[in-house]
């Protein structure tokens, strides 16, 4: 139940800072641009992040550096297949082509992938969400276990 609330948590957020990535800079967006885009971060969490999570080694899912480092190889492939799903024939920012004839120019490129830096890190920010709402919610029936074991053995 805690790793269905951390990835809850940490989708949230990545939902919340993936217009940052498109972009690739800080600008305000509506708040309805969480309403499409939040169930697409879940389903691309399902499909890529929780596969990538359950093939870490069960000691290495607790530790940090790990999930961070899959959190954002995680990022790049979920956002580059997202990416790939969306074509133009044609692209153009001022006088920047970025598509043409439905390939990508240099600065289409440059672009690309500096998006997919942009979602992997904030997919590494989302991986430590996930591993602070794992290490925060620790339950109680948890410290429970812990202290009943140790006060089994006082005895």
């Amino acid at each position: 139940m805690r790793t269905l609330a951390a990835f809850f948590v940490s989708s949230v957020a990545v939902a919340a800072l993936s217009p940052l990535a498109i972009e690739v800079k800080w600008e305000p967006y509506p708040p309805i641009f969480l309403v499409g885009t939040i169930p697409v971060v879940w389903i691309f969490t399902a499909l890529i992040g929780g596969p990538f999570y359950l093939a870490l080694p069960q000691r290495l899912r607790s530790s940090l550096f790990p999930l961070l480092l899959s959190s954002f190889f995680a990022g790049v492939i979920a956002f580059a297949i997202f990416l790939s799903l969306l074509t133009a024939d044609f692209e153009q920012i001022g006088s920047t082509v970025f598509v043409q004839n439905g390939s990508r120019t240099i600065a289409g490129w440059h672009q690309f992938l500096a998006q997919l830096i942009s979602m992997g890190l904030i997919s590494t920010f989302g991986g430590f969400l996930f591993w602070c709402t794992k290490r925060l919610t620790i339950g109680s029936s948890d410290r429970e276990v812990a202290s009943s074991v140790s006060q089994g053995w006082s005895r």
